[in-house]
């Protein structure tokens, strides 16, 4: 990015035995402005920084603002903040550099490894309490909200007004950007903490806490307002839809913080709910469950089982997008049949369905690098995309389908080399359907990934996944179903061919694991 101008901020406050080698080591990156904080230990000279002083210690908030506001003199636009004690180590600023280029608009974070010796346990306390607020205010589950690692886009930084000059000030500007509807993200650092004795820290333990519970006790009126309605305050973004963002980051911070079987508990709750009121689910289940097996009847305890494995499938997904992908176990059956066909030059359509844990293309882009496009609704898409960004990855991202939308860019993105993953079992609003046989029955399916693979060339390669234990996924690849050009008139019997092989092997699928089918709704069109 030729128009980004980022410096080092390192604010400190007698810091005299390391804020040398800090401000020495970060210089060999990126120009250092270094604040001292009114410091009475003789801090030295610093040939290697833009020194300013403060004439009496103002609090961290303050100097950051004071560095800030120098860098934008200067034309900077970005800072990048470490502390001055030596618990941050400037080995991770090209860390940050490479992040804004992803995302410039965003408050970046470094998450600290807390593993390692010498870390004190309020620390490790103190930073899942403060997560857990900054989550109810802004929605953002933050892994280490007490970082003061960050890089911050200044002009926007200095925008707000704020209340807080000291340790505070860090909470605020988070919770100020996330009523902004501004983006907030993160990446993992290292950290030293120097053993007790040694280690120089200023924050004051009753003092200092009570002015961060004090601070975010005012905040909750607004924060709930927030929740309540889902209207940002002097938003500069989107709003996004309220019930979705409020289960999903509800789900997101619970298995965040307190682990995923907790979460499945709960999910069973409402699961229970669901179970009792909506009859015509129970219903729908059944009806499918006939087809599996007509010999069979469906009984209530199979029906219970179909609609469990949907809230833990939910559970599971909300976990995959939170950053926890690598806590599942991943078996893959045939998965040649899609790297065999995938190169630059064409993409490839990964045609999924609502079976089991659906979102596989994100997992073959991870393990094998390849370009990656996810459709997903509105609701879903923001917290999809934020999720490819904070692990870094620029190999996947997201379309939105709403109303028959993104067709345009489907089709551009194939044609430029990215692969797409979609689902082929739900028309969607505007879609033509195309009938086919589905365990005996002529059933509508939708003719949109097929139009798209005539259209383009792109081979379809039906991929499922199907969870077979508490952390065990199995990843179905079948064979590339290849589209041929014919005479206009045949075009709708390539359609209607395609189609029919697509549905085979989906019925393979769910012969295996019927349980794992969540189309709760009338998909045989029996009550039309």
């Amino acid at each position: 990015m030729t128009d980004t101008v980022i410096y080092i901020l390192i604010p400190f406050y007698n810091n005299a035995k390391t804020i040398h080698d800090v401000v020495r080591e970060s210089a060999k990156y990126l120009p250092v402005i270094a604040v001292d904080d009114g410091s009475t230990d003789n801090p030295p000279q610093m040939s290697e920084a833009i020194l300013i002083r403060h004439g009496k210690n103002r609090g961290k908030g303050a100097a950051l603002l004071t560095g800030m506001k120098k860098a934008a003199e200067l034309g900077g636009t970005h800072v990048i903040t470490l502390d001055g004690d030596g618990q941050h180590l400037p080995k991770d600023i090209p860390r940050f550099i490479e992040a804004v280029k992803k995302k410039p608009e965003a408050i970046w974070l470094g998450d600290r490894d807390m593993s390692g010796p010498n870390v004190p346990k309020a620390a490790i306390f103190g930073r899942r309490w403060s997560n857990f607020w900054i989550w109810f205010h802004t929605r953002a589950p933050v892994p280490d909200s007490l970082s003061g690692f960050r890089l911050y886009p200044v002009n926007n930084v200095l925008k707000f007004n704020y209340v807080n000059s000291d340790y505070v000030f860090e909470a605020e500007v988070l919770i100020r950007w996330g009523w902004a509807g501004l983006p907030i993200r993160w990446l993992g650092i290292s950290v030293l903490y120097q053993p007790p004795g040694i280690r120089v820290s200023h924050f004051r333990m009753v003092i200092d806490n009570l002015r961060h519970i004090a601070y975010h006790t005012m905040c909750v009126p607004k924060s709930a307002w927030y929740r309540l309605t889902g209207r940002l305050f002097g938003a500069w973004h989107e709003e996004k839809p309220k019930g979705y963002y409020f289960w999903f980051s509800f789900f997101q911070m619970l298995i965040l913080s307190i682990g995923r079987d907790i979460a499945y508990k709960l999910a069973n709750f409402v699961t229970i709910y669901y179970f009792l009121l909506v009859g015509s689910a129970r219903k729908d289940i059944k009806n499918f469950l006939r087809r599996i097996d007509p010999r069979k009847e469906p009984r209530l305890k199979d029906v219970w089982r179909s609609e469990k494995a949907f809230g833990e499938a939910l559970v599971d997904r909300i976990s995959r997008l939170s950053g926890q992908e690598n806590t599942f176990h991943y078996k893959a059956i045939n998965e040649n049949n899609f790297m065999d066909i995938c190169d630059s030059k064409r993409g490839i359509i990964l045609l999924s369905a609502h079976v089991g844990p659906w979102d596989i293309g994100a997992r073959l882009a991870k393990d094998h690098g390849i370009k990656m496009c996810m459709l997903m609704n509105r609701s879903e898409a923001d917290y999809a995309q934020a999720f490819f960004e904070n692990i870094e990855s620029d190999t996947m991202k997201v379309i939105t389908v709403d109303g028959g939308s993104g067709i345009i860019d489907i089709v551009h993105s194939l044609k430029n080399g990215w692969n797409v993953a979609m689902h082929g079992d739900r028309i969607m609003e505007g879609q033509r359907p195309v009938k086919v046989n589905f365990l005996g029955t002529e059933t509508n399916f939708p003719s949109g990934p097929y139009q798209v693979a005539y259209v383009t060339g792109s081979p379809i390669v039906p991929s499922f996944s199907l969870k077979t234990g508490a952390r065990d996924i199995e990843v179905h690849v079948f064979k590339p179903i290849l589209p041929r050009k014919v005479n206009r008139k045949d075009r709708d019997s390539e359609i209607v061919r395609m189609a029919g092989e697509y549905v085979a092997c989906l019925e393979q699928i769910v012969k295996m694991r019927p349980e794992q089918w969540f189309n709760f709704y009338d998909f045989f069109g029996e009550r039309s």
